[in-house]
Order: C-alpha cells, then structure tokens, then sequence
C-alpha cells in the first residue's frame, strides 16, 4: 500500500485527500505530546504489524471525528503515525 504525499495541493487527485498536520514516531514522550487532548480519531493502518483495534486500544481512543491518524511503516523501516485533516 501507499500513502501519496505531495508539498502543493493536487485538484485532481483520483482518491481522498488529506493535509499532514504532524508526523510522530511511537515513543512513549513523543506519543504522549502528539495525542495531548485527542479523545477520538479515526485510525486506518497501511503496511503496519498492528491491526486498528490493538492499536486504537494501545492509544486510547474512541472511534470518529474529524482528526484522521495514519499509522503505517516507512521504507527505512520505521514506524510513524501521521495525524491528519481531510479536505
């Protein structure tokens, strides 16, 4: 799977499209601050060893929103999670 990331806007992008607010990786400091006053989201995971529901748990939060997180695993192997807003 891919997560398609372009610096400008794409009017005509075939699928739908989202703007980057933050990148965080899965420290527990870095997590604590990247989900500070986050209650609900809505969690899709792409290419990443856990399934929605571990991971919803793991973070503790409820389904829906308007705050979209991306959970997937970058080609240097690492994991990130993207938090996201769709236009």
């Amino acid at each position: 799977s891919h997560l398609y990331v372009s610096p400008h806007f794409i009017e005509d992008f075939p699928g739908r499209k989202f703007q980057v607010e933050a990148v965080s990786g899965f420290g527990k400091k870095e997590l604590k601050t990247f989900l500070q006053g986050m209650e609900k989201a809505n969690l899709t995971i792409r290419n990443f060893p856990a399934t929605v529901a571990e991971l919803r748990k793991r973070l503790k939060l409820r389904e829906g929103g308007s705050c979209y997180l991306f959970a997937t695993t970058l080609s240097d192997g690492s994991h990130a999670l993207l938090r996201c807003r769709q236009l």
